[in-house]
């Protein structure tokens, strides 16, 4: 792990996160409570219904359907993740719209139709170089995948602070070339679109809907060692079986 801080955008959340946990904890409480009074006025059921009946319960006692975000919050999926620690998780992405280093533009709406990984990453952070051959093989292999884009996001250290973005290479051209980059990607200069984005640290990738919505998200992939690409795109399919099942 790179001993240099990350950057961060945005303002701290924990207090809304802290009052979602207390929210879960109530109502799973009172869901296990209903499950055993159920349990109890019904000694004619067999031992292996339990079970069923408190997860019947558990079912009735979820009034609403931000409570039940906030248990499913809690699942897994392959290489990515779905809870609020990434304070834009399950909503619609902010409007944007950023040059491509290159030429042309990336824009909020450029993205709609079609799934998009996001990175955000850039060539000051250790965690991103650390990140960068990843970030090839993911590149590489939405290639393959005519729904799927990967586009990258090369932010600065902090608002304000282009002139530090760079790292120890003298053009963004360079960081690429000695990278390997194969990736696709935009620059934001001032940190503004990392701000509205509430990008805390980088590397972060972002998996986009074809609606804007942020479906799941996850933080650096070197941290978890090699076999960390595949699993992502298996997550990547499940996660796109379960919104097309919802639509």
């Amino acid at each position: 792990m790179a001993s240099i801080p990350h950057a961060i955008f945005a303002p701290s959340f924990a207090a809304n996160f802290t009052a979602m946990k207390l929210t879960r904890m109530i109502v799973l409480s009172a869901a296990l409570a209903f499950g055993a009074c159920q349990r109890d006025t019904s000694p004619g059921d067999a031992a292996g219904s339990a079970p069923d009946g408190a997860a019947e319960a558990h079912t009735l006692a979820a009034p609403a359907p931000s409570v039940a975000a906030s248990v499913k919050a809690a699942e897994k999926v392959q290489g990515w993740r779905f809870d609020q620690d990434y304070a834009l998780q399950g909503e619609r992405l902010p409007d944007f719209s950023l040059p491509m280093h290159g030429g042309g533009a990336l824009s909020s709406d450029s993205l709609r139709g079609h799934w998009t990984i996001l990175a955000f990453w850039g060539l000051w952070s250790d965690d991103s170089l650390a990140d960068t051959r990843y970030m090839n093989a993911v590149a590489s292999a939405s290639s393959q995948d005519p729904d799927l884009d990967f586009k990258g996001v090369h932010v600065p250290p902090g608002p304000e602070r282009g002139s530090d973005a760079l790292g120890v290479y003298l053009s963004l051209d360079q960081g690429l070339q000695d990278q390997g980059g194969l990736w696709q990607t935009t620059v934001d200069d001032t940190g503004a679109v990392a701000a509205e984005l509430m990008i805390s640290s980088v590397p972060t990738y972002l998996l986009i809907g074809p609606d804007l919505t942020v479906e799941a998200w996850r933080p650096s992939m070197a941290a978890e060692g090699d076999d960390v690409v595949k699993p992502m795109f298996r997550g990547v399919a499940e996660i796109r079986k379960d919104v097309a099942l919802r639509h």
